[in-house]
This record gives C-alpha cells, structure tokens and sequence, in this order.
C-alpha cells in the first residue's frame, strides 16, 4: 500500500526532467506474478541468460551440420549418383512437378 501511495504522489509532483530516467507503471495483479521467480536476484538472472545464450549459439551452430549433410545427401547430384532409378522415374513427371519435389524434398527428409 505504501509504494502504491508513493507511485501516486510522485505523479502528482511535478515530474519534469524525472520521466526520462525512470518509467512508472502500474504493478501486476498478485496472481500473475510468478512468486517462485520473485526471489531471485539480478545477478543469477544475468547468469541464466547468458548461459541460455551460449546454449542457443551452440545449438545453432550444431545444428547447421544435420541439416547441410541432408541437404548435400537428398541434392539432386547425390541422388544420380545414389539411387539413379528413383531419380530416372521422377525425371518422367512433368518439368515443374519434378522441380518442385527435389526443392522439397531435403525439407521433407528433415
């Protein structure tokens, strides 16, 4: 109740030259809060952050390799050199349904 008073009576006061170092908003309803995450302090927040960051970076990174491999492996060279009947009896369907299936077909083999 007392922060709530001081939010108000600091929107009262003259404000000029105050609003553009610090911004003043109405707190959340007490059922949206989350109260387990209400004790933990700044610094293990920028903790878990940076560490969810390094664990993003690297799944990216790692990632890029599963999906050049399938890539390179469902292209339409490797499937000639591969599997030259499969690829002989798409080449029978029409120009643009054969373009089609070997553009998506590395998408669907992900």
């Amino acid at each position: 109740l007392r922060d709530r008073i001081t939010a108000e009576q600091v929107l009262l006061f003259n404000t000029e030259g105050f609003s553009s170092r610090a911004s003043i908003r109405p707190a959340p309803e007490p059922k949206h809060v989350i109260w387990i995450n209400a004790g933990i302090s700044d610094d293990e927040v920028k903790t878990r952050k940076r560490c969810l960051s390094v664990l993003f970076f690297v799944g990216v990174l790692l990632w890029s390799f599963p999906v050049t491999f399938i890539q390179a492996a469902f292209s339409e060279e490797s499937l000639k050199r591969w599997s030259p009947g499969h690829l002989e009896h798409l080449q029978k369907l029409p120009y643009q349904l054969y373009h089609m299936i070997m553009g998506y077909l590395p998408v669907l083999a992900l």
